[in-house]
């Protein structure tokens, strides 16, 4: 999941900011944990006309 505050959350891996290279070099404080209620909780709070987009990337 990208927040609207630019961080990358993917389950199982450290949170990392649009801004950084890699969570050990990230100096940026997360707003919340990576916890599913969490997100889930992020995602309900957002403003009623926000696009939600599901993607499939391979790399």
């Amino acid at each position: 999941m990208l927040t609207l505050s630019g961080w990358w959350y993917e389950l199982g891996e450290a949170p990392l900011h649009g801004a950084c290279h890699s969570p050990l070099e990230c100096v940026h404080e997360r707003n919340f944990g990576m916890e599913h209620p969490e997100v889930q909780s992020y995602l309900i709070a957002l403003p009623a006309d926000t696009l939600l987009v599901n993607m499939h990337c391979h790399v």
